[in-house]
């Protein structure tokens, strides 16, 4: 067994989230304004007219060293040079295998080249990143189990609630109706803590005094109207929203006498449960901004107060929440438009 255990820690020491997903040979697609041919490690490629650019499409080997190539049109030619960087699959080491980090310190998988290179008509590089088109189609998600949120509820027959969080998870749509207009439709759901969840807890020591353990979920639905301007982007919209909140308080009851018996059962003793639940929806709004610091991922603020109870038992369907949240959100192209 222990010779088993060995082997796998030594395997775990030499892969690396980088050398299992990335190939040795990465794509790389060249849009142009004009009609042109490129020269990649001794071939000749012309480009195909593709609705309003020419574009060709190569796959070169991942290195550390610069791509180079030569590209030609009607009346120019330039070689061009465009610098490694690290790859997406590098960075994951730092959710999954830190020490992945140091396996890829020196393998040529860990980089990569930007997949999509466009020139103007002097054959000269610009950096279309943030240029998004009519028609485009990406698939959203927050950073896995870090939404950070600070959150106010306020259940029927309750005091207001307000309190942060850290576990969470959001996933959703957006489509570019128009170059710099898009529709975001977005599922999130968020936990003060994970314990609890609908159950019972059972405390592991006795009680001196009344311990209340409480907590709440939430999950939302949301659809906003967005405006993007480059690396920029704000929008407003709809939220539909489910919160449980449970709150539950443990006494010892009056009078009553400890055993002495260190290996007395301690779950045994005799509590007083006290146990409360609310469940409602709320309708309100969603409103959001968002930093792109790169064509996938973004930095963003998102502000969901909600007006109007669902169902209200008071009869009183108006009320006042809010989450308001720190969004770290990747964003990957399923549909773009040429």
């Amino acid at each position: 067994m222990t010779k088993r255990l060995i082997i796998v820690l030594m395997s775990c020491l030499v892969v690396s989230c980088a050398s299992i997903l990335n190939e040795e040979w990465t794509p790389v697609s060249v849009y142009t304004e004009q009609p042109a041919k490129a020269i990649v490690r001794g071939d000749t490629l012309r480009t195909k007219p593709r609705s309003n650019a020419n574009v060709l499409s190569f796959s070169v080997p991942r290195s550390s060293e610069p791509l180079q190539f030569v590209l030609q049109s009607d009346s120019l030619r330039k070689t061009i040079s465009i610098p490694s960087k690290n790859s997406q699959n590098y960075y994951l080491n730092a959710l999954y295998f830190w020490p992945g980090f140091f396996v890829d310190k020196s393998n040529p998988k860990r980089y990569t080249y930007n997949s999509r290179l466009t020139f103007d008509k002097n054959l000269d590089l610009y950096d279309d990143r943030f240029i998004t088109r009519k028609g485009d189609l990406n698939f959203y998600f927050s950073l896995p189990f870090i939404y950070l949120s600070l959150n106010t509820i306020n259940p029927e027959d309750r005091s207001r609630i307000t309190r942060g969080s850290v576990l969470g998870l959001s996933a959703g749509f957006d489509y570019y109706y128009k170059k710099d207009r898009f529709i975001n439709l977005t599922g999130s759901m968020s936990f003060s803590n994970l314990s609890g969840c609908g159950g019972y807890y059972v405390p592991d020591e006795w009680l001196d005094e009344p311990y209340v353990d409480d907590g709440f979920h939430m999950w939302n639905l949301n659809v906003s109207h967005n405006h993007r301007l480059k690396r920029f982007s704000f929008g407003y919209g709809l939220s539909y929203n489910y919160t449980f909140y449970r709150k539950d308080t443990y006494s010892m009851p009056p009078n009553y006498v400890k055993p002495e018996d260190d290996f007395y059962d301690y779950h045994t003793y005799p509590h007083i449960y006290n146990h409360q639940r609310s469940e409602y929806t709320t309708l309100g709004f969603v409103f959001n901004g968002y930093c792109y610091t790169s064509r996938n991922f973004s930095v963003g603020i998102i502000y969901k107060p909600n007006i109007l109870r669902l169902k209200s038992q008071s009869g009183n369907p108006f009320c006042y929440e809010h989450q308001i949240t720190l969004d770290f959100a990747f964003r990957f192209n399923l549909l773009r438009r040429k």
